[in-house]
């Protein structure tokens, strides 16, 4: 069962699953032991494409294969609500209701529960829930305050100011006294029936937590895993923690919450200033963190294959590679890191996305290196400095000269390897005039597979005239990333990425 559920894993997270469910439960059990009335919370702390959503929808999967109660939460997509509890607590529900029996006791205790939720919910529409006493009486009197002032202003005020000297003055310091005294009595009720209900909803699930494990089948702890919370609205994100923070905090639940850390702290500094510690802050709330092992190169191509393919029709790789192994072999022998290597496929992406159904297919081999250049320095492909990016001196793309094509092209039964650079520099030599190319005879493999390159275009593309030149597509991929580079990925804020794709 476990395996089917990884059996689109690539990057070990099944390991990742295994470990972690063993280090919650058993932490989770030391807690209740000890007899520390709290929940425990877990920070999966992963970059946006690092897989935190395939990984936290799989280690639900494993989670319920393995007995226990495990809900899936969605932040982004819910954060239109005004308080996270509802989003949660809608989410627990789902789950519940297909484990749970009617007429049984943990069913009646989750009525009870979610009893309790909607009172919260009613106090969170005050603004009151977790903002402590002192914020709770600003809410409403500082309003009122000021209407009470505005009574006493005008012409009317005046008036009766001309006639009764500091009368007025003094009606109006009563009636301010009078609002805070009332202002504050209700304030005080109200905090005192938040922290009622509080404690009521802690007691409740308490009681639910406590009648699940004695169903048949359900293994303790009950886990809400909380995905994409780094991509919600600042308020909302920070809501969100605390409310499993304040309102959580009982044993036999475990909270798994997958986000970026470094932009979430960008979220809290947000909402309360660029001077806020907000790692401290975020600190807080989470009992551990834990980063999944670095991607290697190959890894993250096969990753990014997978989950953002291109058409293979429209991407070709030298002599007889695939696309999969020129882009590995390209990004390994650059020695690019993964948020350029990201970076770069998505260009490449993008541009296969625009190409011609029809056309004769990219190739990566002259691609693949502009990009880089262009990744690299966004003038890097104005004027003709094309021409030089296969130059074995150019230092902007020094692993160039090291990229290698491990699969020999056979011909006539003979096998070569050559330097990717070689090849692609003739290519891009030969794109001026591909008629010209083909009256040349080959001399050797790498000369016999151009000409082949250059024959299947000339012929697909069909020029009118025998005698017309005809330039090879090839002369068209500097534009076309130039125009690519322009559209940023709205996801991905690292000015230093972004300087790129302007």
């Amino acid at each position: 069962m476990t395996r089917d559920i990884w059996a689109e894993d690539r990057l070990g997270r099944a390991q990742d699953a295994a470990q972690l469910a063993t280090f919650l439960r058993n932490r989770s059990k030391e807690l209740a032991d000890r007899g520390e009335e709290r929940a425990y919370v877990l920070n999966i702390d992963a970059r946006w494409g690092d897989g935190k959503t395939f990984f936290l929808k799989g280690f639900q999967l494993h989670l319920k294969a393995s007995g226990h109660l495990a809900v899936y939460v969605d932040a982004w997509k819910d954060d239109f609500t005004d308080d996270p509890l509802l989003a949660v607590m809608a989410a627990i529900d789902e789950e519940v209701q297909k484990h749970v029996e009617k007429r049984t006791p943990a069913a009646q205790s989750w009525a009870a529960v979610k009893a309790s939720t909607g009172e919260i919910a009613r106090l969170v529409g005050k603004g009151l829930l977790l903002r402590g006493l002192s914020l709770a009486l600003t809410s409403g009197v500082a309003t009122a305050i000021d209407q009470t002032l505005a009574d006493y202003d005008g012409t009317a005020a005046k008036n009766r100011a001309s006639d009764a000297g500091g009368t007025v003055v003094d009606e109006a310091l009563k009636a301010v006294e009078q609002v805070l005294d009332q202002k504050t009595e209700e304030a005080l009720s109200d905090f005192a029936a938040t922290k009622k209900s509080i404690e009521n909803f802690r007691s409740r699930l308490a009681e639910f937590i406590v009648e699940t494990e004695n169903l048949k089948g359900i293994a303790s702890p009950f886990f809400v895993l909380i995905d994409e919370l780094d991509r919600c609205r600042p308020p909302y994100a920070i809501a969100m923690l605390e409310r499993v923070k304040h309102l959580f905090e009982i044993p036999g639940v475990v909270f798994v919450v997958a986000t970026d850390s470094e932009q979430l702290v960008h979220s809290i500094s947000a909402v309360y200033g660029a001077g806020f510690n907000g790692k401290r802050y975020l600190r807080r709330f989470f009992d551990k963190a834990y980063v999944f092992n670095e991607l290697s190169a190959s890894q993250l191509v096969e990753k990014l294959i997978a989950d953002y393919p291109i058409d293979p029709g429209k991407i070709a790789g030298p002599m007889d590679m695939s696309p999969a192994a020129t882009l590995t072999s390209f990004v390994e022998a650059m020695n690019l890191d993964l948020r350029s290597i990201r970076q770069i496929y998505e260009i490449l992406r993008t541009i296969a996305t625009t190409w011609e159904d029809g056309a004769p297919a990219i190739e990566l081999i002259v691609m693949l290196p502009l990009i880089a250049a262009f990744y690299e320095d966004a003038d890097a492909l104005s004027g003709k400095k094309p021409r030089r990016i296969f130059s074995p001196s150019n230092s902007a793309l020094a692993g160039l000269a090291a990229w290698h094509i491990p699969f020999g092209y056979r011909f006539r039964g003979n096998t070569s390897g050559e330097q990717a650079v070689k090849l692609g520099s003739q290519l891009w030599e030969g794109a001026t005039d591909m008629r010209n190319v083909m009256r040349k005879a080959p001399e050797g493999a790498v000369a016999n597979w151009l000409l082949e390159r250059m024959r299947a275009e000339f012929d697909a593309r069909q020029p009118v005239s025998r005698d017309e030149k005809l330039s090879s597509l090839i002369l068209n991929y500097p534009k076309l990333i130039r125009q690519a580079g322009r559209l940023s990925d709205v996801v991905d804020d690292d000015e230093t990425t972004n300087r790129h794709l302007k």
